[in-house]
């Protein structure tokens, strides 16, 4: 037995015994200017006035991820230039809006040194390519670490025994940047470790980041954030993990999609498995497994009406009889479409030959027809992609593809949901729908997660979402999925 499952089956056995304190994460769009993070403050100390024991998970402000990313992809303009001096102003306005004179000077002193830090990282000038991914994640995670001591030090100011922690301490991957792999063991046993040590200070932790055994800085994907938050609730055994945005929870649809859009009042966990693998931005995807793994309610939350129960997603039994739980959707997705004399064996091979590929080609859904495979994509360079899941099959199948086909810039419609075959929606939108004919190119229905995805020209997409969020989904049936 490896030490690694020795270490996880040890800490199943803790995780039945809840460790009643709960992990809060507070997402950029919470943290977007000096409002939302008075209502963040405000949330916070009202839990710790009330005697909870929480530990907090922070995002980067909003919009400052994308501007290091921007950052780190470009050389030292005038532009780059200006972009920095916007990350500083941001913040240190924010600190001075917070802190009067005699308190900025720590303040000011902590944020200059991560500052500093960051203006020489963006110096390097590097030629290989393992070294610019390598760098390009140390500076897009100033962000979290930013973020996390302005917290930290706000919390101070009102009296509350606070800790900033840097998990890259903590949570350690292997070297895959951008979408790095937790290395579970000694990350579970370096944050429980670290939790039981300071038991009586609240964690601010910075969200995203992690680190390599050599201590080299990784990132955990987009959205990483939410995974942060439920590893640590996972290796802390907590009593819940809570998500907070800026939506009331998890809805049926995008309600800037779609007006009629309700609040799902709670959900099943393999039911917000398939909302965020399929579009819904509110939880990032691999958040759900650790929580579920161990058995710990994720909460969706909204920030500016904490107020509202949100969205519970769970492991208990649901009495529900909901047919359909939600619609979500995919923007710009290329359908590729083979006829391959070895479906079978080439339709099992490609997602998981591309899934190892450091996420260069990232496949969203498949199927398998007798012959006929399907395979959605999503890349930027998406003739690129094409030409390598081709020369890849030709590769190591011989040349058994008898069609090659390439569908660009569809929208993937994705409803979830225990009725969501493709004969009991096909037949119903079929005999409602006047647009179906013409609007849908192709459907995949995956088995295992009860979702069928439905690909259409962009053109199509908000007027097909709305017909069908309002055929399939109504207000009574929807409280609990």
């Amino acid at each position: 037995m490896t030490p690694e499952t020795t270490f996880i089956k040890n800490t199943k056995l803790l995780g039945s015994s809840k460790s009643y304190m709960k992990v809060l994460k507070f997402g950029g769009s919470s943290l977007g200017n000096r409002e939302a993070i008075s209502k963040v403050i405000s949330i916070l100390l009202n839990r710790i006035e009330n005697k909870e024991k929480i530990i907090v998970v922070v995002s980067a402000f909003s919009g400052i991820t994308d501007q290091l990313i921007g950052l780190s992809r470009s050389n030292q303009s005038k532009r780059s230039q200006k972009a920095l001096q916007s990350i500083k102003n941001r913040h240190i306005d924010v600190i001075k809006f917070f802190f009067n004179n005699s308190e900025q000077q720590d303040v000011l002193q902590q944020f200059d040194n991560l500052y500093q830090e960051l203006t020489k990282a963006l110096q390097f000038n590097l030629q290989k390519q393992d070294e610019l991914k390598r760098n390009q994640d140390h500076i897009i995670g100033f962000g979290e670490r930013f973020s996390a001591q302005i917290i930290t030090s706000l919390l101070k100011k009102n009296n509350v025994n606070t800790l900033y922690t840097d998990t890259r301490t903590l949570i350690k991957t292997n070297d895959n940047y951008g979408f790095a792999k937790i290395r579970k063991s000694i990350s579970y046993k370096n944050i429980s470790d670290y939790y039981h040590i300071h038991t009586d200070k609240v964690i601010v932790a910075t969200g995203f980041i992690a680190s390599t055994i050599n201590g080299h800085s990784t990132t955990l994907g987009r959205g990483g954030s939410d995974y942060t938050a439920s590893v640590i609730g996972a290796a802390t055994s907590a009593e819940a993990v809570e998500i907070w945005t800026d939506v009331d929870g998890l809805m049926t649809a995008d309600p800037e999609k779609v007006p009629s859009a309700i609040t799902i009042d709670q959900i099943s966990y393999k039911n917000a498995e398939g909302f965020s693998k399929y579009g819904a931005k509110v939880i990032y995807p691999p958040t759900i497994k650790p929580a579920m793994k161990y058995d710990i309610p994720i909460y969706i939350k909204n920030t500016f009406r904490p107020g509202l129960n949100g969205t519970l997603i769970h492991n208990r039994s649901i009495n529900s009889t909901n047919s359909i739980y939600g619609i979500v959707t995919i923007p710009n997705v290329t359908l590729l479409t083979m006829k391959c004399r070895s479906a079978e064996s080439v339709g099992n091979f490609l997602p998981k030959r591309f899934t190892n590929r450091n996420q260069e080609i990232k496949i969203v859904e498949h199927s398998i027809d007798n012959n006929l495979i399907k395979i959605a994509i999503i890349n930027q360079n998406i003739s690129e992609s094409a030409l390598k899941i081709e020369h890849t099959i030709q590769e190591e199948f011989n040349g058994q593809i008898d069609k090659f086909e390439l569908f660009e810039g569809l929208s993937m419609i994705t409803i979830i949901g225990r009725h969501a075959s493709i004969l009991s929606v096909k037949s119903l939108i079929a005999r409602k729908l006047t647009l179906y004919d013409k609007a849908v190119r192709s459907m995949i229905y995956n088995k295992k997660l009860k979702t069928l995805s439905i690909f259409t020209e962009s053109k199509f997409e908000n007027q097909l979402l709305n017909d069908l969020h309002n055929m399939l989904i109504t207000e009574e049936n929807v409280a609990n999925s």
